[in-house]
């Protein structure tokens, strides 16, 4: 059996981890095969460090999945082909989403890391099993515009954006240096399942080119982030 390159970077940095910080990190790990996989409790949701964050979650819902999103934000210049002065049209994202809670309860801070190289995968969306990391469900846009999240038993999201901040200054640009997406926080805006709320957190890449220079038509960037779900 194939042993993928990104699971060998996963492993070498989960060792290191564990090899500088044994103290901290051997009890985490007792802890990772012994907990109750729907208990969320005691994982918070990342901040950005900047003096604006987003919103935190309504006091009335629990956190119910912490997925690592892997796949692509999609532009379109069909209306300015080729303009060195019009900016690409956002015409939504596609994402595979991947049960994150095993990493998280290991190391929160190792788990911040996953986007930073999973934007350098290739072929993200055909991507089934990133890091060993069970697939938990489906990010994508509906024909209305309006972003979904399908994450099966777990429940279903229909979105609205409620707020975006600005990605921190020292996230991950992407494959050829886009840039960071916003951090956002989405809400149900009807025909939703056991899903409320949803936060996209520690990106990397997926932002368009400034303009639509040698572009014609519609393109992809690559993306990768944490989407915390509450509900």
């Amino acid at each position: 059996m194939a042993i993928h390159a990104s699971f060998l970077l996963s492993l070498l940095l989960f060792l290191r981890l564990v090899i500088s910080h044994p103290a901290s990190t051997l009890p985490r790990l007792n802890y990772l095969f012994t907990r109750n996989d729907n208990d969320l409790s005691c994982f918070q949701l990342p901040k950005s460090g900047d003096p604006t964050e987003l919103p935190g979650p309504s006091s009335n819902l629990s956190l119910k999945a912490i997925t690592l999103g892997i796949g692509t934000q999609n532009y379109t210049c069909a209306s300015t082909p080729g303009s060195a002065t019009a900016a690409p049209h956002a015409v939504g994202a596609e994402a595979k989403l991947f049960n994150g809670a095993p990493i998280v309860a290991l190391s929160q801070d190792f788990f911040n890391q996953f986007p930073r190289f999973s934007v350098y995968l290739p072929n993200p969306l055909e991507c089934n099993n990133a890091y060993g990391l069970g697939g938990l469900g489906h990010h994508y846009f509906a024909a209305d515009g309006s972003p979904i999240f399908d994450l099966g038993e777990l429940g279903f999201l229909r979105a609205a954006k409620v707020a975006n901040i600005p990605a921190p200054a020292n996230a991950e640009k992407g494959r050829k240096r886009e840039g960071a997406v916003d951090w956002l926080k989405l809400a149900d805006k009807g025909g939703s399942r056991s899903l409320k709320e949803v936060y996209r957190v520690e990106t990397a890449g997926g932002k368009a080119p400034s303009t639509c220079k040698d572009r014609d038509g519609t393109f992809e960037v690559h993306y990768a982030a944490q989407y915390w779900f509450y509900g």
